[in-house]
């Protein structure tokens, strides 16, 4: 369902001035961190961990999907498809080495059961999120900018911009 909420829109919306690829990679960060954040709050019960468990499980799947949907037209649009298996394998390796990595660095006790176990893992994942998420709303500026230079309509990044 994510990946259609951004793949589809984006064939339509991708000369307006805020319905670029960055546009729908900050949306799709936004719910995938709202999903992460749900899980870094502390909740009394099992029944609330489980409840928050499932919430997060489908506003993260969702964010997720329309990551994985908008990431193979974004490097198409901004690479051209001349290296794409490249690009596709750069960004792979990259995820091979940061699965390893985070699970050597965040491992719980044995003694530790629940949510709260694995609090500081979400939230640095909150706080890795939000640094890529403000690089990602800085990118979608920039193309703004770049679209209202070539479009007729000159205001329509205005009331975002400094």
């Amino acid at each position: 369902l994510g990946r259609l909420s951004v793949s589809i829109p984006l064939d339509y919306t991708r000369t307006h001035p805020w319905g670029g690829v960055f546009s729908y990679i900050t949306v799709s960060l936004m719910i995938f961190m709202c999903g992460v954040m749900i899980l870094a709050f502390p909740y009394s019960t099992l029944a609330a961990q489980q409840t928050a468990m499932l919430a997060a499980n489908a506003v993260v799947a969702y964010g997720y999907g329309g990551l994985l949907g908008i990431v193979p037209p974004a490097l198409r649009f901004l690479f051209g498809t001349e290296h794409l298996g490249l690009l596709y394998g750069i960004l792979y390796v990259g995820v091979s080495i940061s699965v390893p990595l985070w699970t050597l660095i965040f491992s719980k006790s044995d003694a530790c059961a629940g949510l709260g176990c694995y609090r500081s893992y979400y939230l640095c994942c909150v706080a890795g999120f939000a640094a890529v998420l403000a690089l990602a709303a800085a990118m979608a500026v920039r193309d703004c900018r770049a679209k209202r230079a070539t479009l007729e309509v000159r205001d329509a990044c205005q009331p975002l911009l400094p």
